[in-house]
Parts: C-alpha cells; sequence; structure tokens
C-alpha cells in the first residue's frame, strides 16, 4: 500500500513556492552574517579603545593619588593595548583624550627612585614631542620639561659620583679626587663629593709623609695626623686650628707604615695616634660599625680634629641611606629600598642587618614580580648569607617578615 502523498504536491503553484525556499533561506543567511560582520567590525575598535582608555584613566587617577606603584601597572597595561602617544586620540564614537601614557609612567618611576626607566619613558615621550600638541592635558607637558634635563643631569653625575667613589676604594686618590671634583656645583652629590675630596686629599698627604716626601705645597715637618691640606701648620709655629690639642711626637720620614688592621689593634703605636689609624683601617675596609667606635674614642681626645671628622662625616651620609632604604622597605616600595641598600653596602660592608634588610627587599621584589626575576631571588639568598656570616647568629625579626621570605632566604 503507498503512503498518502499530499494533495498540493502536483499544484503548479505549491511546487513554485517549493523551488523559491531554498533561495529565500539563502538570502536570508547573507544577510543575518553581513549584520555580524558589521558589529564585530564596529564593536572590535571600541572594544580595543575601551581597554587601553580605562587602564589610562585608572592609571591617571593612581598618579593623582601617589599610588605609584598602581600607576606603573595601570600606564604599562595601557601602552601594552596602544602604544602610540599623542594629543586627541579617539576613544568612543566622536570622543578622544590626549593621550600620554609614558609621561607619567616616567613620573611614577621617577618616585619609586628607578630613574633609569624614567629618563627611558620622558626620553620616548620628547621623541614623539605629542605632548606640545595638547589640547586639554597642559600637565603632560610641564612635567616632562621640568624633570628630563635635570634626570640626565643627575644620571650623569651619579655615574661620575659611583665611579670616583670605587676609585677611592681601589686607593686611587688622586684620580678619584679628581672625578669628585669634575662634579658640578649643585649636584645632588656635590656635598659629599667634598667630603671624599677631603679624604682623597688627607690620604694623598698620607703617602707623601710616609714616603719622606713633603706633600705638594706642604711643609716637609708638617705632622700628618689632624692636618688637611690648605689648613694652617700647628707644628711650625703657625695659628693653631685645633687649640689645646697636643701634637704628636713626629717619627723619622719613611719609619711609619700604611695602617694595617692586626698593627693597630694590637697598638704598637700611641694609644691615641692608634685609635685615628684604627679608625682609618676599618673605614678603608668598609667595616664601618668598628671604624665609628675608634674614630669616635679619638674624637674624644681631641674634639676639633678635622679628619676624623670627614670620616665620621661620611659614615654618618651612608646611615642615612640605610635608613631611607630601610623606610622604604616598609613602606612596600622594595626596589627604591634595594637601590638605597645596595648603595650603602658598596660602602659599609660589616653591618649584617644592612645585609639582612637588603636580602628581605630583594626577596619582596621577586615575590611581587610573580617569580620571573630570578636574579632577585639569588641576589636576596646571597645578600642573607652575607649577613649571617658577619654575624652567625642574627635572625630575621618575623615582625618585619613574612614566613615565606624566611623560608626562601634559609634555602640553599
Amino acid at each position: 500500500m503507498k503512503p498518502d502523498t499530499p494533495k498540493h504536491k502536483n499544484h503548479p503553484t505549491m511546487a513554485r513556492v517549493g523551488a523559491a525556499a531554498p533561495r529565500e533561506s539563502s538570502v536570508l543567511r547573507t544577510r543575518v552574517l553581513g549584520v555580524f560582520a558589521s558589529a564585530v567590525l564596529f564593536c572590535g575598535p571600541v572594544l580595543h579603545a575601551a581597554q587601553w582608555y580605562e587602564s589610562y584613566e585608572k592609571g591617571l587617577t593612581a598618579v593623582r593619588a601617589g599610588r605609584w606603584q598602581e600607576a606603573i601597572q595601570f600606564l604599562s597595561d595601557a601602552i601594552r593595548d596602544n602604544p602610540e602617544e599623542k594629543a586627541n586620540a579617539a576613544t568612543y564614537g566622536p570622543n578622544s583624550v590626549d593621550y600620554f601614557p609614558y609621561v607619567y609612567r616616567a613620573l611614577a618611576y621617577l618616585r619609586t627612585g628607578d630613574k633609569k626607566k624614567a629618563l627611558e619613558d620622558f626620553e620616548q615621550s620628547d621623541r614623539t614631542k605629542a605632548v606640545f600638541q595638547a589640547t586639554s592635558d597642559r600637565e603632560a607637558a610641564r612635567v616632562l620639561l621640568q624633570n628630563l634635563d635635570r634626570l640626565r643631569a643627575v644620571l650623569r653625575d651619579e655615574a661620575l659620583f659611583t665611579e670616583a667613589v670605587e676609585l677611592y676604594r681601589q686607593r686611587e686618590f688622586a684620580r678619584s679626587a679628581e672625578k669628585f671634583r669634575s662634579l658640578p656645583a649643585g649636584s645632588p652629590f656635590s656635598n659629599e663629593g667634598a667630603r671624599y675630596i677631603a679624604l682623597a686629599d688627607s690620604e694623598l698627604k698620607r703617602d707623601h709623609t710616609l714616603s719622606g716626601a713633603p706633600a705638594p705645597g706642604s711643609p716637609a715637618t708638617r705632622d700628618s695626623i689632624g692636618v688637611l691640606p690648605g689648613q694652617p701648620d700647628t707644628t711650625s709655629g703657625g695659628p693653631a686650628t685645633n687649640a689645646g690639642t697636643p701634637s704628636p711626637a713626629r717619627k723619622p720620614p719613611g719609619e711609619r707604615k700604611q695602617p694595617r688592621l692586626s698593627r693597630v689593634v694590637a697598638q704598637e703605636l700611641p694609644t691615641d695616634e692608634a685609635l685615628l689609624e684604627k679608625g682609618e683601617a676599618l673605614f678603608a675596609q668598609g667595616q664601618y660599625p668598628g671604624a665609628k667606635e675608634a674614630l669616635e674614642n679619638f674624637l674624644a681626645l681631641y674634639p676639633g680634629n678635622t679628619r676624623a671628622r670627614a670620616y665620621l662625616d661620611t659614615i654618618a651620609a651612608n646611615d642615612l641611606t640605610i635608613r631611607r632604604g630601610i623606610t622604604a622597605y616598609l613602606e612596600g616600595n622594595y626596589r627604591f629600598a634595594i637601590q638605597e641598600l645596595k648603595e650603602a653596602a658598596l660602602r659599609n660592608r660589616g653591618s649584617p642587618r644592612l645585609y639582612a634588610f637588603l636580602a628581605t627587599a630583594y626577596a619582596a621584589a621577586y615575590l611581587l614580580s610573580g617569580n620571573t626575576e630570578r636574579s632577585f631571588r639569588e641576589l636576596a639568598v646571597e645578600s642573607y648569607r652575607t649577613a649571617r656570616a658577619l654575624d652567625a647568629t642574627y635572625v630575621l625579626d618575623t615582625n618585619f617578615v613574612s614566613p615565606r621570605i624566611v623560608s626562601m632566604l634559609n634555602s640553599r
């Protein structure tokens, strides 16, 4: 038995409708796909604009609030999505905004102490000159003009100062003093540079005295203790600069040797002179705590001694750098803490507390990077080992250091 067939199967009109159905369905699908493609093409730039624009606005809000690390993160996100800095950057529809992420990220880097990255961003902005075409954001141009040249000068002076300090540590006193003297007046390093110049000149005079030759421009009979170049000669009847200060007995030329720690600790010199030599020897070795104690004891005997005072001023300046680094660490500004504590550790190599804080700053920066900056972890462990080598009983204060960092630093 055959199945029933629709009665309209052979109807002429219905046959035409059946034939047209596939064609109309195809047209409908084409129209729907066209609308969808147009929507995607239209929404794509809008979504892209939303990403960089929202990150940029959040970054500016963080800058205004002084939340510098947060600002760096948001502005970096904006730069990743839209690296072109320009005035009147299109956002939504007909809307636009002055878009200067490099300027404000540079400012954030500067406030966190990362001067090199700040200079890179300022120079990137200076190359495009977009800030000078701003229609509404006049602040960006001011920030750029105010900081670019100054930052270049600071980094140049910092490199010169670091080179001069290294020469001093290598006992290249003449070259070190020459480098320090080339620092321009008004440099942030000029005051400390002047202290190093006094110390270097004093060491040069000592070298002349120990070799039996007079220092340039100084009488051959001048004693080396307590007199800096350019001061009146208190041993030849001139006006005394350190009134009431007894002058130690002068030894024959060449009899005195360079200060050696084992010798001065044994006090083979007269007591007062041994204190100064001990302080100088410890200072040269970067053992600032011991140097400070010896020099302060010497100043108790000779309060007006400018040479011992210059050493102590340098130690005090280094202590200030350490305090800045520790404060930055406690405030969560780990990269600036590393910068300050690392600079202090170049000179003061005898403080376990300094190396312990440097270790925890490296460790915290490593964890904050999402465990990506492996060098920070290695430097953290190395710095903490140095602290323990200086004082085997030194332990981290868990009131300031998280258990995770303690575990990392105690790893082998």
